[in-house]
């Protein structure tokens, strides 16, 4: 784990739910910064590797993004979460099934 500042830490779920809340209460770019620092912490072990956890990340992310009004970046953010989730906890996932109804509403472009 790596410090998160005043010498705290921070598990990538509890930054996860620092962002979720973050989008509630109209925060965007404060939930984007958590969710990005959590996918540039979680790195894969291996090329081809996929988690759960940076799968969360990219849909957070998404979310964040979209909360920002960005759709290009939220559906960017989205297609990496599917690909993630659905190798990660497979195809009928929730999550997984989340991040593949919000990849077909978001517009691809402005």
């Amino acid at each position: 784990m790596k410090a998160t500042g005043a010498g705290g830490f921070a598990t990538p779920a509890l930054r996860l739910q620092s962002a979720a809340l973050e989008i509630e209460l109209r925060l965007p770019d404060a939930a984007i910064a958590d969710a990005a620092a959590v996918a540039s912490l979680t790195q894969p072990t291996g090329p081809g590797t996929l988690s759960q956890t940076l799968g969360q990340a990219y849909l957070t992310l998404g979310r964040a993004y979209q909360a920002r009004g960005n759709s290009p970046e939220a559906r960017e953010a989205f297609r990496t979460a599917l690909t993630h989730l659905e190798s990660a906890v497979g195809p009928d996932h929730p999550s997984t099934r989340e991040a593949r109804e919000l990849v077909a509403q978001t517009p691809a472009g402005p």
